[in-house]
């Protein structure tokens, strides 16, 4: 309750890529996966129920956005360099993230995105090509990976250029890394 999100599916008023704040759970208990579903809230175009898979969160800090995977790019806080966490939060400028139970404050500069699944460099932000066509994906579509696919599997999330399809691609054998961003979001170390 409280986080600002994204949307990945348009419905009704809503478009891709609106931003909306997360209200409660959902409120119709007659819709597919009710129990999961939250309300939020779009502003001007009233209130919806999504479920979180059709949802990101908004880019608060940076390229940054709540549960991101990061790594420590320099030493801070009594952090080391290399360290892996996850944000929890943003405060003011700042990132509050959890290094293995230990909560800190984070610059920006401080952090870099770290890869989403094991095996693989694929960070958040990359530019991927498509390999294989899947539903409106062409093969060597662009498109950007804004976060982790689904958890049992060792995909991640792509939003591609073409029509703002989202859905989770497995790294290597359906797609490539185009053009990856700097390792870390500010001055290096």
């Amino acid at each position: 309750k409280g986080d600002r999100v994204v949307a990945g599916v348009a419905f009704e008023q809503v478009r891709i890529g609106d931003t909306g704040m997360i209200v409660g759970p959902g409120s119709t208990s007659a819709l597919d996966n009710a129990a999961r579903r939250l309300l939020v809230d779009f502003g001007h175009q009233r209130c919806y129920n999504y479920t979180p898979s059709q949802l990101t969160y908004a880019t608060e800090s940076g390229s940054f956005s709540k549960e991101d995977k990061v790594v420590s790019a320099r030493p801070h806080n009594g952090i080391p360099r290399g360290c892996r966490g996850i944000v929890i939060g943003h405060f003011d400028n700042m990132l509050r993230v959890d290094f293995g139970g230990r909560c800190v404050l984070s610059r920006i500069g401080d952090l870099a995105h770290a890869p989403l699944v094991a095996g693989s460099d694929i960070r958040k932000g990359d530019r991927v090509a498509a390999r294989v066509a899947y539903g409106s994906v062409q093969v060597d579509d662009l498109g950007t990976v804004v976060g982790s696919g689904d958890q049992k599997s060792q995909r991640v999330c792509v939003v591609w250029d073409r029509d703002g399809a989202k859905n989770n691609w497995l790294p290597g054998a359906q797609l490539a890394v185009v053009d990856a961003p700097p390792l870390s979001e500010g001055t290096t170390p």
